[in-house]
């Protein structure tokens, strides 16, 4: 079972090498679930030698997007190819809060043309209709799935973990997220997860007083806890 970490600052990345994690995902503003990196963060974590998978998510909000933010969109995904990323994390929604099988089709065809893998996020746990939403997943033949079963904490959908591994090509890898803790590996094993996706900040509210965010700093057991977990047979 892979174990993806979910960074958004460089002293995140600079842990990841010291503990030789081999697959992160980056980003940006995880208080707000994650939005596009700077090309800065995106050429350090490339230049470290981890995997990067790049988010790519203009704004905060639904995964709706008009012209003007996917022309953004297809610009900062190719940007994020161009330094050297290794895969594009990325999802979007039709009017009736599906997959919008031709702006996810167009990212496909750009991915494989250019050799790196493709995931799509978790706007699929905001989507309607899970089956068609599958079956445009297998059509346009994604990489990966980035999923806590449409559930705010992935172990309490692991029901829909479960149709979707039974429903998915067995080559889309799925990798489970939120709210994961040790404890929860073994049930994401027998169902069949091929990997599982934290983060390892600790936000807390030290300037939010300003408007500013939240502080962070790594929560060390929980990556310990979590990588144990995983290696055990």
């Amino acid at each position: 079972m892979e174990l993806e970490i979910c960074i958004q600052s460089i002293e995140e990345l600079n842990f990841c090498v010291l503990n030789e994690v081999k697959h992160i995902e980056i980003c940006q503003a995880l208080d707000m679930g994650g939005l596009t990196p700077s090309y800065a963060f995106i050429e350090s974590a490339v230049l470290s030698g981890i995997q990067t998978n790049v988010l790519i998510r203009p704004r905060a909000g639904n995964f709706h997007y008009s012209q003007s933010e996917w022309e953004m969109i297809v610009k900062d995904i190719k940007k994020a190819i161009d330094i050297g990323a290794s895969g594009i994390v990325f999802g979007c929604l039709d009017e009736w809060s599906c997959l919008d099988k031709a702006r996810m089709k167009e990212i496909r065809i750009l991915t494989q043309e250019q050799g790196v893998e493709f995931c799509c996020h978790r706007a699929i746990d905001v989507s309607n209709n899970l089956d068609d939403n599958i079956r445009i997943l297998n059509e346009i033949s994604v990489d990966r799935v980035l999923t806590s079963g449409q559930s705010p904490r992935a172990i309490d959908g692991i029901e829909i973990l479960k149709k979707m591994r039974n429903k998915l090509r067995q080559n889309i890898k799925m990798l489970v997220g939120s709210g994961i803790r040790a404890d929860h590996i073994p049930d994401f094993k027998r169902i069949g997860m091929d990997g599982v996706h934290i983060s390892i900040g600790i936000r807390n509210g030290l300037n939010n007083d300003f408007g500013f965010g939240n502080d962070s700093q790594i929560d060390i057991h929980r990556f310990h806890s979590v990588r144990d977990a995983i290696a055990i047979r």
